[in-house]
């Protein structure tokens, strides 16, 4: 009797146990979560670039990978970018990364791995945000897909949209509307033109005017000019010569024109651009009259003579 009941609860403890579907469902669990295999080829991705060894960082690829560099251009199939790297490497052009976080998502088989870092490129000084794919082959971890991007401050993100979008109409185009821009300021300033003219002026943006008092925000700047405005002339300055030059990015230009005047001797104008959504607006004009070489000294003692006489 005892030994039928021990067979009993032996059949009973076997019945119970894990089945094999839930034994094999529990250990697919145990290998998903475990990303220190993916981390490990990752981990030799920047090893290999720092010490420019082609040989061990091509090896983390396989053969039909994708690498998107941080130039709209570079999309490269496997065939390029390892024949790029490979030039860079053999002639001792590694990379060096900090990696300052890291996180690896495994999909629920195993099989592949998703993965976003943050590493600072020492070689340049700047963060990236590399982002990929790997898939699990018979020979371990391999990176499918692999995206540097650049991850850039909230605060800049208008500067730099407009920086993108300069540079896709081209240099040539942003030039001209800078010089339309300034074009315009002159013909609504000849017009009187009050809320036209202020229109192409940033809100923060600075007048310097010939007099060494005339350093005027916007409000200040309006509050003098509606009263010469308000007649319908203003005041004509008619651009000579100018020259302009944009800003690498060519979201910001700079430029310096000779104006004459009816009355004055030819002056200068000079100040900054800022390309906005509402195209480009002056953030800074300067004018200034012209003095020759010759006559300074007899100008400049003018000039004491009115700054003494004022005191």
């Amino acid at each position: 009797m005892r030994l039928l009941l021990i067979a009993v609860s032996m059949i009973g403890l076997v019945a119970c146990g894990p089945s094999p579907e839930t034994r094999e469902s529990t250990n697919q669990t145990a290998e998903s979560t475990d990303t220190s295999a993916a981390e490990a080829v990752l981990d030799e991705f920047y090893d290999a670039a720092a010490a420019a060894d082609y040989d061990r960082w091509i090896a983390l690829f396989t053969s039909d990978a994708r690498f998107y560099g941080t130039d709209a251009t570079e999309d490269w199939p496997y065939e390029e970018f390892s024949v790029d790297v490979k030039e860079g490497f053999d002639a001792g052009r590694g990379w060096d990364f900090n990696v300052l976080d890291r996180r690896i998502t495994l999909s629920p088989d195993g099989k592949t791995a998703w993965f976003a870092e943050r590493s600072h490129f020492n070689t340049t000084d700047y963060t990236l945000r590399p982002t990929g794919v790997m898939i699990h082959t018979d020979k371990g971890w391999k990176i499918r897909q692999l995206v540097m991007g650049v991850p850039f401050p909230n605060a800049i993100y208008d500067p730099m949209r407009m920086a993108l979008q300069a540079d896709k109409t081209g240099a040539e185009v942003e030039t001209a509307a800078v010089a339309e821009t300034l074009d315009r300021l002159h013909g609504y300033a000849s017009t009187g033109v009050l809320d036209e003219y202020f229109s192409l002026y940033t809100d923060d943006a600075m007048f310097f005017g010939t007099d060494e008092t005339e350093r005027w925000n916007m409000e200040e700047f309006r509050t003098y000019a509606a009263p010469a405005f308000a007649d319908g002339e203003g005041w004509t300055y008619t651009p000579v010569s100018r020259e302009i030059v944009l800003g690498p990015m060519k979201n910001v230009a700079w430029f310096d024109e000779v104006l004459s005047h009816e009355r004055y001797s030819n002056t200068r104008g000079s100040g900054v651009l800022l390309r906005t959504d509402e195209g480009w607006k002056v953030a800074q004009y300067n004018l200034t009259f012209l003095v020759p070489n010759d006559v300074a000294g007899d100008v400049d003692k003018v000039i004491k003579g009115a700054e003494t006489a004022s005191k």
